[in-house]
């Protein structure tokens, strides 16, 4: 949205007061530039010229009176672009005395009027002759021969010293805009010093006319417009050859319209096809030229300034990365226009202004970075955003913008969304599908950027509300202890928040109500109570250094994971802090080696210690999980959040195993969570850490028949294939060691297993073939090692003539 004030330095540059030079001491290329008012910058915009009309009065004084023989002058020239030349020439005009004066003089000779026509021929009207000059050329001497054919041979002076005439080389008609502007600025810069030449007076002007269809060079790229232009003013020409504005008429007029052009920056950052639109400034200036020449012009303006600027396919690239691209785009807004203009100092801003934005039609996403969320590839079929605010600075030195945003994103929506968990690498990774739905109502939005002062980096900040719905084709992701594969569900969301560009969202609170709509996969693991966790990875050799030059487009963590080097070593072996992203195109930079790695030796685990665990989780649609979010924060050190989960799990099977035991459980389980209080956050080595009050959940387990524990050495095996077999009870979950939740001890379980399979009980020692039904009702708690059963078990076995109950054998 910011990128879209690229416009405003188009109004000077048509003014010729900014130079079209990209900015080396603004990192985001925003910031309008000039080297003032030079000749070829003045050339380039003269060229743009398609007609004008110039009127100067010139209230002559001193040596000036008494050489051209009257007290007031009046130059009225017409100038209209001549395609063959490229350039705007002299079509018409004349120069004649006012003020109740009859005549000048040029040298000798006494003229009423000069006139000029179409084919630059000059018509003199004097006492007793009228005729027409049909050739203008200096002499060796640099005087002016006027050839007059019918005067040819008659003793009649038609030569004019050149001091007379001073500064204007007319070597031939028609003279073109470059020219008399080039003669003026040559003449001051090689100054005779011997020349005498002593002009004085009081001009008074106004020069208006309207530009051709061309690409002007502005600060921030080229534009094609029409701009139609009104100047006027007075000053005052010394004897010492200097010259500067006097009363409070010198005023500025200036319309463009910049519709249907492609507007392009020199650099790629912003590109759009203009529709429609443009700009318009009414001001005053203020010209002063010391002794020495025009190039030594200093500029003052100030005026007020509206615009308007529509635009389509509107490509944004922001220097750290980030890309969007938008389908139609409007920008409009007021302020009061500065500029100052000096030689080699050169400025301008924009101050107490105001816009309305309004974004309609597609909107894509590409490499935003919130802290430790990341949006890649987003697309929006249908985005319908206004926004309006103040712009309070806009200059060479910075940007300063705050404003409120609101609208709709919605219909067709694809995309991924990543969140880093911890400074450990875990990640989970969303895939966006169609029908999702995003509301933004965020009333204060603030950007600033100091493009002279690299310490202090860009900054965009939104404060305000987000909802919608969120439509999954996929989830997968997780962290060393578990992971998650769910491929399609839908979260609805309703969250406010407080969130910056530079370290993520700061704060949030709401509620976001997640829901299945497909089976999913859930797995878990733990080392278990008595060991370690595993142990970093250490270099058995040095890294081997490679280099990487900077493309646009990339950023530190895409080149990390191009080269697939952690983005802390990356950093490192380029001397950037631990916050540090600011990288430039054309930069190398140094990627740190793949060495042989192997893992620190772990102690090995007393008989006591329990092995590892996992558990693999079929999730069945309907599974729905609550969250009233009190406060989080998604920064550079992964995902905080605090507040309550309430839900429902609905499982379809389960895998678990131990050290010593298998479990394949079918059936429908359902774990009813109704309120937990957590806070989730990164603890001192970096990693995720899920700190909770220990909760109890009820479930209801209806198992299904072809459900088998089994132990590792064949001791047990134990299978269902009877249907009445179920479980109640209530799981006391608490924190686990690894970060995660454990589950320490049922409660209150209702247990039944119906079974007529075979089932062995310490090998081939004991083994019961008949029917059985098993039934336990206490509390089962989980210990190193294994579960100590509280309360009642009671098995019933029945055999017959056939089948025993109990078969056992040595």
């Amino acid at each position: 949205m910011t990128r879209s004030l690229h416009a405003l330095p188009l109004l000077l540059a048509l003014l010729g007061v900014a130079r079209a030079q990209p900015s080396v001491d603004a990192p985001t290329g925003l910031a309008p530039r000039s080297e003032g008012l030079t000749a070829e910058r003045l050339q380039d915009l003269l060229r743009a010229v398609e007609s004008a009309t110039t009127t100067i009065a010139w209230d002559t004084a001193g040596d000036s009176r008494r050489d051209f023989g009257t007290n007031r002058m009046v130059f009225e020239l017409h100038w209209a672009y001549d395609a063959r030349r490229g350039e705007p020439v002299v079509v018409g005009g004349e120069i004649r005395p006012a003020g109740g004066s009859k005549s000048f003089r040029i040298g000798k000779l006494e003229v009423y009027k000069l006139k000029i026509n179409r084919r630059g021929e000059i018509r003199v009207e004097k006492p007793g002759i009228d005729t027409t000059v049909y050739k203008i050329a200096r002499n060796a001497k640099g005087d002016i021969e006027f050839d007059i054919p019918w005067l040819h041979g008659l003793f009649v002076d038609t030569t004019i010293p050149a001091e007379t005439f001073g500064p204007f080389e007319l070597t031939h008609w028609p003279p073109s805009l470059n020219e008399v502007i080039d003669t003026v600025i040559a003449r001051g810069r090689e100054k005779d010093p011997t020349d005498t030449t002593r002009h004085e007076g009081t001009f008074t002007w106004r020069f208006r006319g309207r530009t051709r269809r061309h690409a002007f060079p502005i600060s921030t790229g080229d534009v094609t417009g029409v701009a139609d232009f009104d100047i006027r003013g007075a000053g005052v020409l010394r004897p010492d050859g200097t010259f500067r504005t006097v009363g409070d008429g010198n005023t500025v007029r200036l319309v463009l319209d910049v519709g249907g052009t492609r507007y392009e920056r020199r650099d790629g950052v912003l590109k759009a096809d203009l529709t429609e639109g443009g700009a318009s400034l009414n001001g005053r200036y203020a010209i002063s030229v010391p002794h020495g020449g025009p190039e030594r012009l200093v500029l003052d303006v100030e005026g007020d300034l509206h615009y308007r600027v529509r635009g389509r396919d509107v490509v944004l690239s922001v220097p750290s990365g980030a890309r969007v691209v938008a389908g139609s785009v409007t920008f409009a807004g007021d302020g009061r226009l500065r500029g100052s203009f000096r030689p080699g100092d050169s400025r301008m801003a924009l101050e107490d202004g105001t816009y309305t934005l309004d974004l309609t039609g597609p909107l894509a996403l590409n490499g935003i970075r919130l802290g430790a969320l990341e949006l890649e590839d987003l697309r929006f079929a249908d985005a319908a955003i206004s926004s309006q605010g103040s712009l309070d600075e806009f200059s060479r030195e910075g940007v300063r913008l705050a404003g409120a945003w609101r609208g709709t994103l919605e219909r067709d929506a694809r995309g991924m969304a990543n969140v880093l968990l911890g400074q450990d690498g875990g990640r989970v990774r969303a895939t966006v599908a169609p029908g999702s739905r995003l509301e933004v109502d965020l009333p204060d939005v603030r950007y600033a950027e100091r493009f002279r002062d690299r310490s202090e980096p860009a900054a965009l900040s939104a404060r305000g509300r987000l909802s919608g719905e969120a439509r999954l084709e996929g989830v997968r992701g997780g962290r060393s202890g578990w992971t998650v594969d769910a491929p399609a569900g839908t979260a609805r969301f309703a969250l406010e928040l407080d969130a910056d560009l530079a370290s993520g969202v700061r704060s949030a609170r709401g509620t976001i109500d997640a829901k299945l709509d497909a089976p999913a996969r859930l797995s878990a693991s733990s080392d278990g109570a008595g060991l370690p966790p595993e142990r970093p990875l250490v270099r058995t050799q040095p890294p081997a250094p490679r280099r990487h030059r900077v493309a646009r487009g990339d950023t530190l963590s895409r080149i990390a994971r191009r080269y697939g080097v952690p983005l802390a070593d990356l950093r490192a072996a380029n001397g950037m802090g631990p916050s540090d992203s600011l990288i430039r195109v054309g930069e190398e930079l140094t990627i740190p080696g793949e060495a042989s790695v192997r893992p620190r030796p772990r102690p090995r685990p007393r008989p006591a210690e329990t092995g590892r665990r996992r558990a693999d989780f079929e999730l069945a649609p309907g599974s729905r999980l609550s969250i009233d979010l009190e406060d989080a924060s998604l920064g550079r050190d992964g995902l905080r959040a605090r507040g309550t989960a309430r839900g429902d799990l609905v499982v379809s099977s389960a895998q678990l195993a131990t050290r010593d035991l298998e479990a394949t459980i079918l059936g429908r389980a359902q774990a009813a969570l109704a309120e937990a209080r957590f806070d989730l956050g990164p603890a001192a080595d970096g990693a995720a850490r899920l700190r909770v009050k220990p909760f109890r959940v009820p479930v209801r387990i209806d198992l299904s028949p072809g459900s088998r524990v089994l132990s590792r050495g064949g001791a047990v095996d134990v299978r269902l294939d009877r249907p009445g077999s179920s479980a109640r009870f209530a799981a006391v979950v608490e924190p686990g060691p690894d970060g995660g939740l454990r589950v320490t001890s049922l409660e209150d379980c209702d247990l039944v297993l119906e079974s007529s399979a075979a089932a062995r009980f310490a090998g081939r020692v004991a083994e019961a073939p008949g029917a059985k039904t098993v039934r336990y009702q206490g509390r089962m708690v989980l210990v190193p090692g294994g579960i100590d059963f509280y309360g009642d078990v009671t098995v019933r076995i029945r055999g017959d003539e056939e089948t025993p109950a109990l078969r056992i054998r040595w």
